[in-house]
């Protein structure tokens, strides 16, 4: 797998995408590519925690 660094919209191997995007915790507010870590979208917002929507 890749080094955990790259930016997901620069990577073109949809295998790496999928590995980077496995259990996303942020979205990048540029491009809406989803990933697990920050440091992999070039703007990352991170998801609202479940329990702010309440039940």
């Amino acid at each position: 797998m890749s080094s955990g660094s790259e930016k997901i919209c620069a990577i073109t191997d949809a295998a790496t995408i999928r590995g980077l995007s496995a259990d996303a915790l942020v979205t990048c507010a540029r491009c809406g590519a989803k990933a697990h870590d920050p440091a992999n979208v070039c703007d990352p917002v991170q998801f609202p925690d479940a329990g702010a929507f309440g039940d």
